[in-house]
């Protein structure tokens, strides 16, 4: 695996955890800090459809289709068919593609929790 796509894994999942957190933070926010220790678990439930240990091809299939909505399982197929000498642009492509509607879609989300956290004033009232 070269610094290329070292880099792209990098970024990848970088911008998959900025989307999460982002998402998080809107739960937060409208919420408040009683939904902190399940923002903080959260991404554990997704684990096993990130493919992140095991290829997402062993999944049974329902769970196939979970797994191939998430970035991350494109990053990680990519990193073992870089490993088996292969390309895996295809898959950096896919990634970066969801990144990109998780990121809109993670700061839409986002700003409908803030106007919604102001209108019910848990924005403005201190927690206790």
């Amino acid at each position: 695996m070269g610094l290329t796509n070292t880099f792209l894994i990098f970024i990848n999942l970088v911008f998959f955890g900025f989307s999460f957190g982002v998402v998080m933070l809107g739960l937060i926010i409208r919420f408040g800090t009683k939904v902190a220790a399940f923002a903080w678990g959260f991404i554990n439930v997704f684990q096993p459809f990130m493919a992140v240990i095991y290829p997402a091809s062993i999944l049974p299939q329902p769970f196939r289709g979970i797994a191939y909505l998430l970035a991350p399982t494109y990053v990680f197929e990519a990193m073992r068919k870089n490993l088996k000498g292969q390309s895996g642009a295809t898959e950096f492509i896919y990634a970066a593609i969801l990144n990109i509607i998780f990121l809109i879609g993670a700061i839409i989300f986002f700003r409908f929790m803030f106007n919604k956290s102001k209108q019910s004033g848990a924005f403005a009232r201190l927690e206790g």
